[in-house]
């Protein structure tokens, strides 16, 4: 059910007010930070301050998640690592996933790892597939971070019951030196002192990152073996705290 229409409020009372629904109706489908109304593929999504980046990221994650088809026996599965821009510990995470990053890597030459610019938050980059089939990706959610990424699982969860996805936040691994490097190579064009800053601080991180990738990678798993034995999961997870799952409210 691709949306036509996309609502962000701060409260739920003032998301369906402007989007002119009626909890009451029939027709409307209740989640816990989102709304969707199957007549008119109105959605809404509340809990968030209402800004052009919280647009762009729902509206993004909602295009990726609708944007392919699975197999008649499959379900797409699609796991999206979560930090500020979403070029720094996200692309980190995703490699790990996918087995891109090996002990002995370079950080810096993985794909987009301190590439992405600033036109790039809210644009999730697709990183590869996983041994399971799951499509993994990186994404910068700014300062709106936790609330928005729960409302964007609500929402595709309404939207599309054929979709598995896993939002994994990852931003809790960025410390002081990893923000003034990431600063340092983005913002002022110091690419090589400040990529090398980010790159230091994340390589201590490594360990703890590859136990918020093992829940991803269990997840991932979980959904090939128990495919049409169990209901769809949409999860939320922070990483910084592995090993916790989430839930989508």
């Amino acid at each position: 059910m691709k949306p036509e229409k996309l609502v962000i409020a701060k409260t739920k009372e003032v998301a369906m007010r402007e989007a002119g629904l009626d909890e009451a109706d029939p027709h409307v489908s209740l989640g816990s930070r989102g709304l969707a109304a199957g007549n008119s593929r109105t959605f809404c999504a509340w809990g968030v301050v209402p800004s052009p980046l919280a647009m762009k990221v729902l509206e993004n994650v909602l295009k990726i998640c609708g944007s392919g088809e699975a197999s008649r026996d499959e379900k797409r599965r699609i796991v999206i690592y979560a930090c500020y821009a979403g070029t720094h510990s996200s692309i980190l995470a995703a490699s790990i996933h996918l087995g891109l990053f090996k002990d002995g890597c370079d950080i810096c030459n993985l794909p987009f790892f301190d590439k992405r610019t600033f036109p790039d938050i809210g644009v999730p980059a697709l990183v590869g597939k996983d041994e399971h089939g799951a499509e993994v990706y990186a994404l910068g959610t700014g300062w709106l971070s936790a609330p928005l990424e729960k409302a964007a699982c609500d929402l595709v969860e309404l939207a599309y019951p054929d979709v598995n996805l896993c939002i994994c936040s990852v931003r809790g691994f960025l410390d002081l030196q990893a923000r003034i490097g990431g600063f340092a190579s983005r913002r002022c064009r110091l690419v090589f002192p400040g990529r090398r800053l980010v790159a230091s601080s994340l390589l201590r991180k490594v360990p703890y990152l590859r136990r918020a990738v093992r829940d991803c990678l269990d997840l991932s798993f979980r959904w090939k073996d128990n495919e049409g034995q169990s209901k769809r999961e949409v999860v939320w997870l922070d990483g910084s705290k592995a090993g916790r799952v989430g839930s989508t409210g």
